[in-house]
Formats: structure tokens, C-alpha cells, sequence
């Protein structure tokens, strides 16, 4: 437990930074998304043959998105299988269960951000064939995206679960 109040608004102060970062990334992937996708549709109706590196950079695209919305996403406690289980739990349960889960996430997380990183290094020197790009653009993101979710997850083990933002009616249900 971090019971330094000094160390904890650090801790925050820098979560809350990368998680913003990765936010931010991850927008400007979803829009690239769909952009090249909606390039894509576009020139298949005008019957001319798209790119070779749409679908390169789509699959790279959607891969880094769904890493980098993985910490920001647990952070602010929006994970719903995992907040639909603590929420109903009795109240003396639920700090228990969030330190259980954030130790487990913590141990897969770390192995995803280490698998990653190794990939990433292999597959530096593969080109893709069509755009002689590195084969590890697929997986780049992979180990900054885990590794960002592993620190919010070790921040949840050690401080415990932030508290539950207000409701913004933006994307929630009811």
C-alpha cells in the first residue's frame, strides 16, 4: 500500500498523463480506421483495386486501438465484466476482489507486455512484402499498450480502485 499522499498524487499525476497519451493515440488510430477504410469502400465501388497497405495498416490500426484502450479503460474503472462482479459484491468483499483481480491482470499483463516487446524485437528485421514495411508495425503497439495497463493495474494493487467517475451520459447505458 502507498500511503504517502505525495507519492500518490505523483502515481496519479503520471497515469493520468500516459492514459490521456494512449487516449489520444488511440483517436487518431480510430480515425485513421476509418478513413483508410472509408478509402477502401470508396474505390471497390468505383471498381478500382485498393492499396496493398490499407489492410496492412487497418489490422495495425485496430491491434494498437484495442491495446492502448486497455489501461485508460481500467483506470476508470469502465472494464464491465469486471465492475458488474465487484459491484455485486457485499461492500467488505469488494476491496479483496479488486486486489485479486488487479494481481491477476498485473501477472498477464506483465507477460503480454515482455511477449510483446520480444516480438516486436524478432520481427524488426521481416519486411512485409507489399510495403517493405517492418513486420513488427503489427505489434508495436502491443507491449505499450499492455505495460501501460499493467502500471494502472499494479496503481489499483497498491492504492486501490479510483473512485467511480460522475456519469458524463457520453456512451454509457443505462
Amino acid at each position: 500500500m502507498i500511503r504517502s499522499r505525495r507519492w500518490r498524487a505523483r502515481l496519479d499525476r503520471a497515469l493520468g498523463l500516459a492514459c490521456r497519451a494512449a487516449i489520444g493515440l488511440a483517436a487518431a488510430l480510430l480515425a485513421s480506421l476509418v478513413a483508410v477504410t472509408f478509402a477502401q469502400v470508396v474505390l471497390g465501388w468505383l471498381g478500382r483495386s485498393t492499396p496493398l497497405w490499407i489492410s496492412q495498416w487497418s489490422r495495425a490500426a485496430f491491434t494498437g486501438l484495442v491495446f492502448l484502450s486497455i489501461g485508460p479503460g481500467l483506470r476508470e474503472n469502465a472494464h464491465l465484466a469486471i465492475e458488474a462482479v465487484v459491484a455485486r459484491l457485499p461492500e467488505r468483499w469488494q476491496r479483496g476482489f479488486d486486489r485479486l483481480v488487479s494481481a491477476l491482470l498485473l501477472a498477464v499483463l506483465v507477460r503480454i507486455t515482455l511477449s510483446g516487446v520480444r516480438i516486436v524485437g524478432d520481427d524488426w528485421t521481416v519486411r512485409l512484402p507489399q510495403t517493405r514495411w517492418p513486420q513488427s508495425v503489427y505489434s508495436a503497439l502491443i507491449p505499450i499498450g499492455a505495460g501501460l495497463a499493467a502500471l494502472v493495474a499494479l496503481e489499483r494493487l497498491l492504492v486501490g480502485r479510483r473512485p467511480t467517475a460522475a456519469p458524463t451520459g457520453v456512451g454509457e447505458v443505462a
